[in-house]
C-alpha cells in the first residue's frame, strides 16, 4: 500500500475533479514503471467508481491523504483501490476504484502486462470489478449537446477523463434548471454526490461533437443515468447517486466555492 497527502477543499460539485485528477497523480512511477513506457505504451482508464462519504462534503480546506494499491492484475487489465482520508480526524473521506488497461500508443491496443509489472503484494480482487448496470432508457430523453475544446483534452489529445463527467454534470444540471427532472429543483453542484460510477467505452477528440442523453431512474428520482454519443457511437456511460436533500437548503453559500 502507498500513501501520499494533499490538500483538498470541498470537492468540486460540478466536476468531481478532485478525485479522479487525484487518479492521475497517484501512484507513483515506481508501482508501474514497465507498464508505461514513454510513447510505446500507456492506460486507458475502462472504469471508474467513486464514493463520497459525508464527511468529504463539509465546507473548507483539510488536508488529504490518500491509500491506495494494486487490487486486481489480468491479462491486459489492471486496477487501483483508493481510500481518502483527513489525517488530522482520521475521517473516511472516499473510496474510489479505477479499472485500466494497458495500451499500445501505436496500435491503440490492449498489450499484455508481464508477470513483474505492477506491485501486487495488495491484490483484492480474483476478478475485475462489475461495471453497473443503466436504468431503462425511456422512449424520449433529454440530449445535451457539447463540443470538445482543446482546454478539455490531455497528453494523449483525447477528451480527459474527468471532463467526461463534467460534460454528464452539466447536461443534467441542464435538464434540471428546465425543469425537467422530478428530483432536483436545480443545478445539480447543489447536491451532493453518495455515488460516481462511469464506464469509458471510446474516446473523443478536439472539435468532436458530442451528445448526451439523461434520464431519471423510474424508482429513485435521485438516481440519474447518462449515455455519451459520438456521432453514432456510445463512448461512455454513467450513473450518479445524489444525496436526498439540496445542500444548499435553509443557508446561503457562495458561488465562488462551485
Amino acid at each position: 500500500m502507498f500513501v501520499c497527502s494533499s490538500l483538498a477543499g470541498r470537492l468540486s460539485l460540478s466536476t468531481l475533479n478532485n478525485l479522479s485528477q487525484y487518479y492521475m497523480i497517484a501512484p507513483p512511477l515506481e508501482t508501474h514503471k514497465h507498464v508505461f513506457v514513454e510513447n510505446i505504451t500507456t492506460g486507458f482508464v475502462r472504469y471508474m467508481e467513486l464514493n463520497p462519504t459525508p464527511s468529504y462534503w463539509k465546507p473548507g480546506i483539510h488536508p488529504l491523504q490518500i491509500k491506495f494499491w494494486t487490487s486486481y492484475v489480468g491479462s491486459t487489465s489492471y486496477s487501483y483501490d483508493y481510500q481518502y482520508f483527513n489525517p488530522m480526524t482520521g475521517e473516511l473521506l472516499a473510496t474510489a476504484l479505477f479499472h485500466s488497461v494497458k495500451i499500445d500508443v501505436k496500435t491503440r491496443r490492449p498489450t499484455k502486462i508481464g508477470p513483474d509489472e505492477l506491485d501486487q503484494r495488495g491484490i483484492t480482487r480474483d476478478v475485475p470489478p462489475r461495471n453497473f448496470v443503466l436504468s431503462t432508457k425511456p422512449a424520449v430523453s433529454h440530449l445535451y449537446s457539447t463540443k470538445v475544446l482543446s482546454s478539455d483534452t490531455d497528453k494523449n489529445q483525447h477528451l480527459n477523463m474527468s471532463v467526461y463527467i463534467k460534460y454528464f454534470m452539466d447536461a443534467g444540471s441542464s435538464m434540471a434548471i428546465e425543469g425537467k427532472l422530478t428530483g432536483f429543483h436545480g443545478d445539480l453542484a447543489y447536491y451532493d454526490i453518495v455515488k460516481l460510477s462511469i464506464t469509458f467505452l471510446g474516446e473523443a477528440v478536439l472539435d468532436d461533437e458530442l451528445k448526451t442523453a439523461c434520464w431519471e431512474d423510474a424508482r429513485d428520482a435521485k438516481l440519474l443515468n447518462f449515455e455519451m454519443l459520438n456521432g453514432s457511437k456510445v463512448i461512455s456511460q454513467c450513473q450518479i447517486k445524489f444525496a436526498a436533500e439540496d445542500c444548499n437548503a435553509g443557508k446561503s453559500r457562495s458561488l465562488s466555492k462551485l
